[in-house]
């Protein structure tokens, strides 16, 4: 019967998977620059919160230096950023995304 194998569709699962691989290399490339941009801004906040903290003697108005504390003690408390967990995603789609294309091509 035509299309029981699904070898007609080889070259769009492997494009489709090129496309999924390259996307993915795509917005780890864009969640690094936004990365970059909030250190930058994390680095201004910090002083200024030291500073309004000193001014009214309150400090835990540092907001930003308390949430640079680890807390959490669970197995997986070292994957806890939003850059390492996109950074997860995006490399185990990536790879689907690789092996889909190679093992589509291969037939």
């Amino acid at each position: 019967m035509i299309g029981e194998s699904g070898g007609e569709y080889n070259y769009f699962r492997s494009f489709l998977g090129a496309v999924l691989a390259l996307a993915s290399l795509l917005f780890w490339r864009l969640d690094q620059r936004n990365a970059w941009l909030v250190k930058v801004s994390e680095g201004a906040l910090k002083k200024l919160e030291a500073r309004m903290a000193n001014d009214i003697k309150e400090p835990s108005i540092r907001l930003i230096e308390n949430a640079d504390r680890k807390s959490a003690k669970y197995p997986f408390s070292k994957i806890e950023s939003f850059s390492q967990i996109y950074g997860v995603a995006f490399a185990v789609s990536g790879l689907v995304g690789l092996a889909m294309a190679i093992l589509s091509v291969r037939g």
